[in-house]
């Protein structure tokens, strides 16, 4: 019984330590809180927020990858908290597109 309780005690550190622990960019964190704060969304698809200033986001793979820039070399991480906001305004875009929708089609 203790031999698995080790292992799942590890198992639980190590997805902490992967998913919840990177190495937060405080320069990246201040732009995107900036961007959500400041600009407007132009565009969400399945994998990227757009901005209205052309800077895109990514938005899958919550919360690993979610509010990384859309650009492979570039790899920095914004604070948890801010992760979230994101979230929360694109699930608020998502909803209100879905709301106009509805109403062309009443």
């Amino acid at each position: 019984m203790e031999y698995y309780l080790v292992i799942l005690v590890f198992w639980v550190g190590m997805m902490y330590w992967l998913f919840w622990h990177r190495p937060v960019c405080k320069e990246w964190d201040k732009m995107l809180n900036k961007l959500i704060d400041e600009h407007s969304v132009i565009e969400i698809s399945d994998h990227v927020v757009v901005f209205d200033n052309g800077v895109s986001v990514w938005i899958e793979n919550k919360y690993d990858g979610y509010g990384n820039p859309y650009d492979p070399q570039i790899d920095v991480y914004p604070k948890m908290r801010t992760k979230k906001k994101l979230n929360k305004l694109v699930l608020e875009k998502q909803i209100y597109g879905l709301h106009q929708r509805m109403k062309t089609i009443n």
